[in-house]
């Protein structure tokens, strides 16, 4: 296995997956989605109050909130993080295919698939192991930007309130005064300390875990150990990689916004023309809904099979 993982051939499989095997990863993430909005749906329908809103109600204060629910506050939260958890494990059956089709060729038929089984189920705990890794970096950062501040937690849970009563004062149009500005300055200023401070561990700990979701979806077992141990002496190469990619997606969306702009812009002034002019501008519509589902579904396939090619080219070297 050679010390540096080559970042262009790497590269050029990941966004040759994406164009390849689009049409499997659509296969398999279609229902995800359309279940995921029926339950959204389904949890605003039952938990909102919305009649509330049709009153032109405006929220002015971070206590005005329960005005607008059904139930509680804490009953409205427990719901919704137990539908945001359920998704999560849907969408993680997604990943776990993607990442087994990458890493083992592992093709599964079917064209409608809701993914429960043992892959989902460990590639959602690896997802949450590096969520919580993340949010312990993130606390200890905080704890040093406060010990550096001279402040303790009840005087970042009082900027956090701070900011956001100014936002609910900004959404109901509310005039700033001074002590709002204050307010998110203040809460900004922390924030960037934070961020500074959890960047470089942030990285490291992402950069070391970029094969521990793939690897517990191929293998029968949670590779947070052996992620850290197989990147030994790849960090660099893995983290020129993802640079790499981020530029490229961001090239390829700039590109894609400008086409997409352009198109919009087209069928507005042909909408406002009448006649064949109109019928001309839904197709354009059509179009760019079709090129966008395209497009977002084709990064999601890269970005899910760069993980998985890096998992494979590491424990195999091929």
């Amino acid at each position: 296995m050679s010390e540096r993982l080559p970042a262009g051939d790497t590269l050029n499989e990941a966004f040759q997956f994406g164009l390849k095997r689009w049409w499997t990863v659509f296969r398999y993430g279609w229902a995800t989605v359309a279940v995921s909005i029926l339950l959204i749906a389904a949890f605003l329908l039952l938990a909102v109050n919305t009649a509330v809103f049709n009153e032109q109600y405006a929220i002015e204060s971070v206590e005005e909130i329960s005005d607008v629910l059904r139930f509680s506050v804490g009953v409205t939260v427990v719901m919704a993080v137990l539908i945001y958890l359920l998704i999560s494990l849907l969408f993680c059956g997604v990943v776990a295919s993607v990442y087994r089709l990458a890493a083992l060729g592992e093709d599964r038929p079917g064209f409608c698939q809701l993914r429960l089984d043992g892959p989902a189920v460990r590639v959602f705990l690896s997802y949450l192991i590096i969520t919580v890794l993340s949010g312990l970096i993130w606390c200890a950062a905080a704890m040093v930007s406060m010990a550096l501040g001279g402040s303790g937690p009840g005087d970042l849970f009082r900027e956090f309130k701070d900011f956001f009563q100014a936002v609910m004062n900004a959404d109901s149009g509310a005039a700033w005064d001074m002590e709002a500005f204050y307010a998110v300055m203040s809460m900004m200023r922390s924030f960037l300390l934070v961020g500074l401070i959890a960047l470089i561990p942030m990285l490291y700990v992402n950069i070391k875990l970029i094969p521990f979701p793939p690897g517990s979806a191929a293998e029968n077992r949670l590779l947070l150990f052996g992620s850290f141990s197989m990147t030994f002496g790849h960090a660099w190469s893995i983290f020129g990689i993802y640079i790499l990619f981020f530029i490229f997606v961001i090239v390829l969306s700039l590109i894609f916004e400008i086409a997409a702009a352009i198109v919009q812009a087209i069928a507005t002034v042909m909408a406002t023309m009448g006649g064949a002019a109109a019928l001309g501008s839904l197709i354009f519509f059509a179009i760019l809904f079709a090129a966008s589902v395209f497009f977002n579904v084709y990064i999601f396939a890269v970005q899910t099979s760069l993980r998985a090619i890096v998992y494979r080219r590491l424990t195999s070297g091929a």
